[in-house]
């Protein structure tokens, strides 16, 4: 695709990859003060996890989408609870995922980049951000609050 691109995440199962040339490719697990700027930088976050089971929690995407930036992400009930379709661009034939062909996968990743890409000036960074925020500790206290109250002037 000639798309720039980094791994991100636990990688040492990728060593064998890490050639002199290709070692800036991969950016190994990083804290969230260092992930938060290279996410915002990023065009979004192609996110594979659950391949293997459906049972991942979507941490990288949740963080990717409040830096304001897209996710391209194998589709899970798990994920769906967590992430609406804004700015998510599921690969949904995930339940054969395992069973495709390498080309047969990329196939479905890269029609899933290119709505990425087709749609991606249209994409309301805030708005992705905002979404995500509702799983903050402060504005879930916040909500138990403002239904604590709401309950207490009714009854």
């Amino acid at each position: 695709r000639g798309l720039p691109f980094k791994f991100i995440g636990e990688d040492s199962h990728l060593d064998a990859l890490k050639t002199d040339e290709k070692r800036d490719l991969f950016g190994g697990d990083r804290c969230a003060g260092e992930l938060a700027p290279l996410l915002a930088a990023s065009r979004g976050l192609l996110d594979l996890s659950g391949c293997d089971s459906h049972f991942d929690f979507p941490l990288m995407a949740l963080q990717t989408l409040s830096c304001g930036r897209p996710v391209v992400g194998l589709e899970s009930d798990l994920k769906r609870e967590f992430l609406s379709d804004k700015g998510v661009f599921w690969i949904t034939d995930t339940i054969s995922f395992n069973q495709l062909s390498v080309d047969e996968k990329l196939d479905l990743i890269s029609k899933s980049l290119d709505n990425l890409d087709s749609s991606f000036e249209n994409i309301d960074s805030e708005s992705l951000h905002k979404q995500v925020n509702r799983f903050h500790p402060a504005g879930f206290y916040g909500h138990l609050k403002r239904l604590k109250s709401g309950l207490s002037k009714s009854g």
